[in-house]
């Protein structure tokens, strides 16, 4: 070999030492790639009026692996209707659905309407057909920047029953120090 020749070989090893010594990108350990998903959502509540239930959950401020969560691209609400004998279908996130549910809302941060957005709670009037004595099943997911999905919240089940009906025409009539319905 001859010396020009082997001088380039030489620096040419020597740059790739270097490269690998010294790494690119963040410095630590490499991170998988799953423990980079955003957590759960969580603290989902409900509350039934008489024509609508009201979900509320709580957005995650840290990814699965603690680091911060600050690139919320959407949140998605799912729904299922079950019955009370039916046993719990799981909730599996497939390419950004709950597979078996459907999506009532997919929610912007930068343009949330109809739902609405109060620090990291959300909450979402839910209207969409509802069945008087029906159980219904809620789970919500959230998206990054990048398009990974959370993992699905807790479950949570609410009946929605007719309210109760006002009393009928009643009257009040006074009496001797006493009321008389």
């Amino acid at each position: 070999m001859s010396w020009p020749r082997s001088r380039g070989l030489v620096l040419l090893v020597v740059l790739a030492l270097v490269f690998v010594a010294t790494g690119c990108g963040r410095k630590g350990p490499p991170v998988a790639a799953e423990r980079r998903l955003p957590a759960a959502p969580a603290g989902m509540s409900a509350t039934v009026e008489s024509d609508s239930i009201v979900v509320s959950w709580t957005v995650p401020r840290t990814r699965v692996d603690g680091a911060a969560f600050r690139d919320l691209a959407v949140t998605k609400l799912f729904r299922r209707a079950e019955a009370e004998s039916e046993p719990e279908k799981s909730a599996m996130v497939s390419r950004g659905d709950v597979v078996g549910w459907e999506r009532l809302a997919e929610i912007k941060p930068d343009a949330p309407a109809p739902a609405m957005i109060a620090g990291n709670t959300v909450r979402w009037v839910d209207r969409r057909a509802l069945r008087v004595d029906q159980r219904y099943v809620y789970v919500t997911t959230v998206i990054d920047s990048t398009g990974r999905s959370s993992a699905p919240s807790e479950r949570l089940a609410v009946l929605f029953l007719t309210p109760p009906r006002p009393p009928e025409a009643r009257a009040a009539h006074a009496g001797d120090g006493e009321g008389q319905l």
